[in-house]
């Protein structure tokens, strides 16, 4: 009983149980009392090693941390300066008369499949707003730019970035001024990526008439023409009183008659003579002053001006619509043909409605030869005046 009550060890050759006071081990005959010394002097290294490895893992574990937070840091900061406008935005608006002179549409087939490809190209888009947000003087715009039969085609997005606020809202049609950026990425609603063209934006116009964005602390106003001589250029770039519209009320229910009224068709006119050798040097020179040394793109421009050119003569109907889109773009004739295309439109949509003859008749008179300006207002007072 009393070996039994007796502490035990393991052998630290055999692990054999012996008794903690042997001096040899009766199974493996290996002498103890010479190592049991050396095992308890070194058992202090052991555990001041031991307590050395956990302090290393606990600063290594507070150097990770460190890392992180700098890392957050760093991080936070590149966000913030993706909403504050560059130097070289600020110069891009501080003049928009030479802004909206330099600004050019491009295909957006082109545009999407390389975004980058076109990275600070001076640009011009019209579109129909998707969504729209603004907060902290900064906001966003996605923009839908492809005009189909149907209506603007929800596929093909521009994301648009601007400083300040403006008066438009969802489903407004807009004209948007300023420099490509390559491409964004968000998150959609449904939780999924998505990548579009993006851009930053000086002037965001509505309507097609009227620029509402505020810029370098000024609201820009600009009248529906987009040529004017050097001395309205001036006072465009101050807040103008707008042309009241008609005061007439609109007729009620009882008033109106679904009879047909007879549009005129706009007065043909002969086209100009142009020498094609000239156009094709003068597309040559604006493609090389545009892109400078970047071949490809001196290229790709001057192709698809040429391409719109050879279209634009080609075209022998509504001849008063076409001179009004050269009026309006001049040389630009990718702009021209997309100009001639959607007021044509316009004005063979209108002629074919009968229906509410006084609002069309109001819409005409306030928007003149503008043809889809007079289809945008007579839908609009039509919607509203079914919803009385």
């Amino acid at each position: 009983m009393e070996k039994e009550n007796q502490e035990t060890i393991k052998c630290p050759f055999c692990s054999e149980k012996i008794s903690a006071l042997a001096k040899k081990c009766r199974f493996c005959g290996e002498w103890l009392e010479k190592n049991n010394d050396i095992i308890s002097a070194t058992q202090p290294t052991i555990n001041k090693e031991k307590d050395s490895s956990k302090k290393k893992n606990k600063n290594s574990g507070y150097l990770i941390i460190l890392v992180i937070i700098i890392i957050i840091i760093i991080a936070s900061f590149g966000n913030d300066s993706q909403t504050t406008p560059s130097n070289n935005q600020l110069s891009l608006c501080s003049d928009i008369v030479s802004l909206k002179n330099q600004a050019t549409t491009v295909n957006f087939k082109e545009l999407d499949k390389n975004p980058d490809l076109f990275k600070g190209k001076i640009v011009k888009f019209t579109g129909q707003v998707l969504q729209i947000q603004e907060a902290y003087n900064y906001g966003i715009i996605r923009l839908a730019v492809t005009k189909e039969s149907y209506g603007w085609s929800f596929s093909d997005v521009v994301y648009v970035e601007y400083q300040n606020y403006t008066d438009a809202v969802k489903d407004d049609v807009v004209t948007v001024y300023g420099q490509m950026t390559g491409s964004k990425t968000y998150e959609s609603q449904a939780n999924f990526n998505i990548t579009v063209p993006s851009m930053t934006a000086c002037v965001v116009e509505k309507g097609m008439g009227e620029s509402v964005i505020q810029n370098q602390s000024a609201v820009v106003k600009l009248s529906s023409s987009k040529t004017t001589s050097a001395s309205q250029t001036q006072t465009q770039t101050q807040p103008i009183q707008q042309p009241a519209k008609p005061t007439a009320s609109i007729p009620t229910k009882t008033e109106i008659n679904p009879i047909s009224t007879t549009a005129q068709a706009p007065t043909p006119t002969p086209a100009p003579q142009t020498d094609r050798a000239s156009v094709l040097m003068i597309l040559k020179t604006n493609a090389s002053t545009e892109w400078g040394d970047n071949y490809q793109m001196v290229k790709y421009e001057y192709d698809n001006q040429v391409e719109a050119y050879d279209w634009v003569v080609a075209q022998t109907k509504y001849s008063d619509i076409m001179m009004g889109a050269k009026q309006d773009w001049g040389n630009n004739y990718q702009m021209v043909k997309y100009e001639y295309e959607n007021q044509v439109e316009a004005y063979e949509w209108i002629m074919v409605q009968t229906t509410y003859p006084e609002i069309m008749s109001k819409a005409k008179q306030e928007w003149g030869t503008n043809y889809q300006m007079v289809k945008y207002e007579y839908d609009n007072q039509v919607q509203a005046y079914k919803s009385l």
